[in-house]
């Protein structure tokens, strides 16, 4: 899980890059590799214990999304430093986590050995190809606050769709699209378009070096589009009220306004 600008309001330390049309991109593989040490020890960690989080304030005990999970082969997508697979195991599933970052599957590995979770397991490469994994292997699939992270969403959804089981769930949570489109600082005004759904930004950690990475942000209508092009139908769509963490650089007076989260549970058929 990546609870960034993933951040529930911004990520702490948070700056504008330059604009995108003034030069590439940023390499988000590099950057999460790159932050990965700074993110674990001071934000994420084992800050959660065993609870499965869909963002810093949306715990899966109370929202009930996944149902019983016992015994159930479960796919997470971005899995970061593994905490969401760990969670997913200790409540009875055998999951697999797949990140790009090679420093954050590092971790998760060891995260998964001292929280003694061996039905965790990981493997480093894209969620826009899922290649390395047989059709219909899982009964589930799940991500939290990873996607916008991922330029080209409708490979990793068709992609999730092939290796679902038939009446497999995929349940995401994302930054809602609307409180990306708002000022990062208070009045709050809409200071970017609903639907220009690319945005720079740097994280910093006081002591490090800055990263630069790049995120997406998809409209709800486009986000119902996608998965129901990938084979998918939508079952349930939530914009929770979400209080304000004040670890997660989060505002209260912001997350009054509009949702923080967007979280969707879509099947195939």
């Amino acid at each position: 899980a990546a609870y960034a600008a993933s951040g529930e309001g911004t990520p702490l330390g948070d700056t504008p890059a330059p604009p995108i049309e003034a030069g590439p991109p940023p390499d988000n593989r590099t950057s999460w590799d790159a932050i990965s040490a700074a993110y674990q020890e001071e934000r994420y960690g084992d800050r959660f214990g065993d609870q499965f989080m869909w963002s810093w304030t949306l715990p899966e005990d109370d929202l009930q999304l996944l149902n019983d999970v016992s015994g159930k082969h479960v796919l997470v997508l971005g899995c970061g430093g593994g905490q969401d697979v760990v969670a997913l195991t200790k409540m009875g599933a055998i999951a697999i986590g797949i990140d790009q970052s090679a420093k954050q599957i590092a971790y998760g590995r060891k995260y998964a050995a001292r929280r003694d979770a061996p039905n965790a397991s990981f493997v480093e490469g894209t969620v826009e190809d899922l290649s390395r994994f047989d059709d219909a292997s899982f009964d589930m699939a799940v991500s939290a606050h990873a996607l916008n992270y991922v330029e080209h969403i409708e490979d990793t959804l068709r992609e999730t769709h092939r290796v679902l089981r038939p009446g497999g769930s995929f349940t995401l949570s994302v930054r809602h699209p609307f409180d990306a489109a708002l000022a990062d600082e208070a009045p709050y005004r809409v200071e970017h378009a609903y639907w220009d759904n690319a945005r720079d930004w740097q994280w910093t950690f006081e002591g490090r070096e800055p990263a630069s990475f790049r995120q997406w942000f998809w409209s709800i209508s486009r986000w119902f589009e996608m998965l129901a092009d990938a084979g998918f139908r939508v079952d349930r769509m939530l914009e929770p009220r979400e209080p304000a963490d004040a670890a997660d650089g989060g505002d209260a007076a912001r997350r009054e306004l509009v949702p923080y989260t967007l979280i969707l549970k879509a099947r195939k058929p």
